[in-house]
């Protein structure tokens, strides 16, 4: 029918047995866990979906584990033995209309998510260096997102729009000191995409976001913009001409800060119909870009990366289809 309702209750047994040096340890637990699922077709093109469910998680074998792990250059991270589970509320509304006579698609999530009982990491920080150890933590963490969407497609053509917004409120440890911060991001996106026959075909998408990280002592904005080309064009019958072009903006608004690279590559692609020979001519950084920087913000730490890039280069490829569907010989300059 239209409306479809479906309540669960599940029983669960967990049992866990920790060997580790010195120490063994073992966890018996016993949960219900509620489920409702509610479904409403309005029609064969329109549709709502709610589903909440009460989960529990365990952590993995690296945050059990209580010896030393080099996690990265400045971050060193201890497993803790005594760690139990996770127990969050979840909640998912989606909907979704496709119209096939005017060819138009909508669709919009909201995922809500609430954590009884939370996995977080206790910080001892010292300078850009710092120690992570997991504990379980009450009424830690609680998140509210949202997503949406809509495409109109045209004779040889779509556009879409697309946005998205969080909201976090979470408990963060920071040298021993137990704080509420909270967080929120939302942007926006646009795309267009072709689909000719005869004439290039260009897929173009421009996406913007916003990011905000709130302490009690201080507040960090930052700002994203990426922009995305790619081009492709059959020619001939047998060459295929490919262009992509990336640009990235970031911007740190409380230090006045901005960074931005972008990235230039193209191919040209060759082979006859029916021929076990093709060959390829690919060109990589025509820009020459030195290196790509990106910023980003944890809970708790504001990072500063600077990624180096090879330098301009052109290839060859040569390659011969030994077995269809089985083989390729590649020789590549």
């Amino acid at each position: 029918g239209k409306f479809i309702f479906k309540p669960g209750l599940f029983y669960h047994q967990y049992l866990r047995k920790l060997n580790q040096i010195n120490s063994i340890k073992s966890l018996d637990k016993n949960y219900l866990l509620p489920e409702l699922s509610l479904k409403y077709n309005i029609n064969r093109s329109k549709k709502i979906n709610l589903l909440y469910n009460l989960k529990v998680k365990f952590p993995s074998v690296l945050r059990l584990s209580n010896q030393y792990t080099l996690t990265n250059f400045n971050s060193i991270y201890q497993g803790n033995d005594n760690l139990e589970n996770e127990l969050y509320h979840q909640l998912n509304v989606y909907y979704y209309k496709f119209n096939m006579f005017k060819n138009l698609n909508y669709n919009l999530s909201i995922n809500y998510i609430k954590k009884e009982k939370s996995l977080k990491s206790t910080n001892q920080i010292n300078e850009i260096n710092y120690i992570a150890k997991p504990v379980i933590l009450d009424n830690a963490d609680e998140n509210l997102s949202f997503n949406g969407g809509i495409s109109k497609g045209f004779n040889s053509y779509k556009l879409s729009l697309n946005t998205n917004a969080s909201f976090s409120n979470y408990l963060q440890f920071v040298n021993s000191n137990l704080q509420r911060n909270k967080s929120t991001n939302y942007g926006f996106g646009l795309g267009v995409e072709t689909s000719f026959m005869k004439f290039p075909n260009i897929e173009l998408s421009y996406n913007k976001s916003f990011s905000n990280y709130i302490t009690k002592i201080s507040t960090s904005k930052f700002e994203n913009n990426n922009l995305q080309v790619h081009l492709e064009h059959d020619f001939f019958n047998d060459f295929i001409f490919n262009v992509d072009y990336t640009y990235n903006q970031f911007k740190n608004k409380n230090q006045q800060a901005e960074s931005n690279n972008d990235l230039l590559n193209a191919s040209l692609y060759y082979q006859k119909e029916n021929s076990p020979w093709s060959f390829e001519i690919t060109a990589r950084n025509l820009f020459d870009t030195q290196f790509k920087r990106q910023n980003s913000f944890s809970e708790f730490l504001i990072s500063d990366t600077k990624t180096f890039i090879l330098p301009r280069m052109f290839l060859f490829k040569l390659s011969y289809k030994l077995i269809a569907n089985a083989a390729f010989l590649i020789f590549q300059v």
